[in-house]
């Protein structure tokens, strides 16, 4: 696969899941949602892979939504502190957890986590990407 494939199949895989958010969102509420800003915190540094994603998949929900999506950078111990904010956050579906796959080794590593694994509050939406790359790549 060259990399405009792999590009192209990251687009089109981001278009689906911006679309599926907000086939979700539209079924799970009669208001109107969202009618203000919501915010986006993403586990990892500025100009990383999933830092990108967050972004993109951001501007695609605001283009959707007609509403801003805030990304907000919470890097910092394999990604809980953003975790921990977004538990913490009130359960009204206007705050956005972006990750990856580290997520999911976090309990491994860490004894005490800001959310028990597995338990996710309600009101709150989780997402987490992995990037995998074919091995004929020349990477």
């Amino acid at each position: 696969m060259s990399v405009a494939a792999g590009a192209r199949v990251m687009q089109n895989s981001l278009g689906c899941i911006a679309v599926l958010m907000l086939c979700a969102a539209g079924c799970a509420s009669a208001q109107k949602y969202p009618d203000r800003p919501v915010r986006m915190l993403i586990g990892f540094t500025p100009g990383t892979a999933t830092d990108i994603v967050a972004r993109v998949l951001g501007q695609k929900l605001g283009d959707g939504w007609g509403q801003n999506v805030v990304a907000e950078n919470r890097p910092g111990a394999g990604s809980t502190i953003a975790a921990g904010i977004v538990a913490k956050a009130a359960p009204d579906g206007y705050t956005l957890l972006f990750n990856s796959s580290a997520q999911a080794v976090n309990p491994a590593l860490f004894a005490n986590l800001p959310i028990p694994c597995g338990k996710r509050r309600r009101g709150t939406s989780w997402c987490s990407i992995s990037t995998a790359t074919s091995g004929s790549l020349p990477v």
